[in-house]
């Protein structure tokens, strides 16, 4: 009797210890049910999308994402759990997001699937990379701007090239 209860005390720490963890992470964690109902929303999420973990818990995923892309995972989901054939799972994908707000951000996202008492639980890692696209894009700019300057330095050097061959010229044409 005392071996079981030592082990229950043990599972609820260790459940306890992973809701924790799960809880901790800088990354948002979210999972969803065969009906793409959200399981486990972490603070992180909250953070990202604005919903609280009381109110997300239940809602569907697609209430998190814009509507171009609600089909697709309907039907994505649909086509796994009847087949189990997938497109996304275990690669990692750049998306939109969609915050309580109504403001949409680019995200990372990668996606596990497990069989959990025959049935499947969905995971996704989400990244919010709104810095990263702003850092790409003003990296992108300033590449344009000292390809720019590359052409404008050429075409100086060029001209300066020629105006020497003219002096030259000129200088020979005095001299002869």
């Amino acid at each position: 009797m005392d071996e079981l209860r030592n082990k229950e005390t043990m599972l609820q720490r260790l459940s306890e210890a992973y809701k924790n963890i799960i809880d901790m992470s800088l990354d948002t964690i979210i999972s969803m049910d065969e009906l793409g109902r959200i399981t486990l929303y972490n603070q992180a999420a909250e953070r990202m999308f604005g919903h609280s973990q009381h109110n997300a818990i239940g809602m569907f995923l697609t209430e998190l994402m814009p509507e171009e892309y609600r089909d697709r995972h309907v039907m994505g989901l649909k086509r796994f759990i009847e087949t189990g054939e997938h497109v996304l799972i275990g690669k990692t994908i750049e998306v939109e997001g969609l915050r309580k707000d109504g403001s949409r951000f680019p995200q990372e996202l990668s996606l596990s699937a497990v069989k959990f008492e025959d049935r499947w639980v969905f995971t996704g890692i989400i990244r919010d990379i709104t810095e990263r696209k702003k850092a790409e894009e003003t990296l992108r700019q300033r590449i344009g701007e000292l390809e720019q300057f590359k052409k404008a330095a050429i075409h100086r050097e060029l001209r300066i090239k020629e105006l020497k061959e003219r002096l030259n010229k000129l200088e020979k044409a005095l001299h002869a």
